[in-house]
Formats: C-alpha cells, structure tokens, sequence
C-alpha cells in the first residue's frame, strides 16, 4: 500500500475520527470514511497540498466550521468519496451533515478535491488543456453541489468549492442569488473563480 492510500483496519467500523496531526489519505475503500479536525481552511488546504504532492488519483472531501454546543468553533474535512465515485458523494454528504449537526450550529460548508500533481504532468503532456486547475465539470460541479446542499436545507449556510493542487487552489463560488432555485442554468450562472498561488 503506497504512504498516499488510507489503510484502514478490516473491521466493521465504517466511519473513521483520524488524530489532527495524522495525514490526509486517498480512501479506496466503499465501506470506509474518515474525518479530521483541522485548525483552519488553511490548515486544511495545507494538508490537501501535501497530498496532492504524493497521491495518484483524485479524492474529495467536505468542509465544515461548526458551533459546538459548548460555543467553540471546530473545523472538519470529512472525506465523502471513494475517488470521486459516482453517486457516493451526495449520500456521504448528507450523512456527515447529519453526524455534525448532533455537535452544534454549521456555520459554513465547502467541498475540496485534489488534483494530484503527477496527473498534472501526464495530461500536459499528452497535450491536454489542463484548464489550470478548474474543468469546466469543476464548476459546473459547484453549481450542482450547491444546488443539492439547499435541497437539504442548507441553502442560507456559506458554500464553495475548491480545486487543491500542489501550488494552487482555485475557489468557486455559485451565485448566491440563484441559491436554492432549481435547476441552476449554468450558462446564467457563471461561478466567482479566486486563484491562490503557493
């Protein structure tokens, strides 16, 4: 097992709390997923760069700030995919919603997913576009992502999403006008793009 795949026990534990100093893991397993608190967004992205270094293929995580019923704020990544595998997403999501919701007040979400720099390098080389980072199904992505979030009830809670690779991160972030109207027309809802250069 490479030093970039999680290597979970062979238990019928299904969800995982990791210690804030451990590292971040792509999760090949379907069964298996993990949070970790972090100290900050950038702390996070800190620990999806390193990642996105070693890592072989995609994974995403969810975001979320959190009041705590004891009034501190907590900060989690919640791995939510098993690399970026269709529908398991939207339904991790809203499970991890839920456990985090038992701990307090969300304040914010975001999802994060990287872009490991060896598949980077492959794709320009073939003489791809690499899209800097940002496909257009990235933030076509957002707009659903943030369409399926108020779906569930968190449309007034702060939302984006970002792209991690080794020395970027690129935020989008859908129209807070469109909020919670269904179906987003991408065309009319071009998403802000912040580019974070390391």
């Amino acid at each position: 097992m490479s030093d970039w795949q999680c290597n979970f026990k062979p238990t019928a534990q299904k969800y995982y709390t990791l210690k804030p100093e451990d590292k971040l893991c792509v999760n090949t397993d379907p069964n298996k997923h993990y949070r970790i608190e972090v100290k900050s967004r950038d702390d996070a992205e800190l620990k999806l760069r390193e990642l996105a270094k070693k890592a072989l293929t995609e994974e995403s995580w969810i975001y979320i700030e959190v009041k705590l019923k004891n009034g501190k704020i907590a900060r989690f990544l919640c791995e939510d995919g098993v690399n970026e595998e269709k529908g398991a997403i939207g339904e991790v999501n809203i499970k991890v919603l839920d456990e985090i919701l038992k701990l307090g007040q969300i304040l914010e979400i975001g999802d994060y997913h990287i872009h490991p720099t060896d598949s980077l390098k492959s794709v320009s080389s073939l003489g791809l576009p690499v899209f800097d980072l940002t496909s257009p199904a990235d933030l076509e992505s957002a707009n659903t992502r943030k369409e399926y979030l108020a779906r569930q009830g968190f449309k007034d809670i702060p939302y984006d999403s970002r792209s991690v690779s080794e020395k970027k991160v690129i935020i989008v972030i859908p129209p807070k006008e469109e909020a919670g109207e269904f179906p987003f027309s991408f065309i009319s809802s071009i998403p802000k793009i912040i580019y974070r250069k390391f």
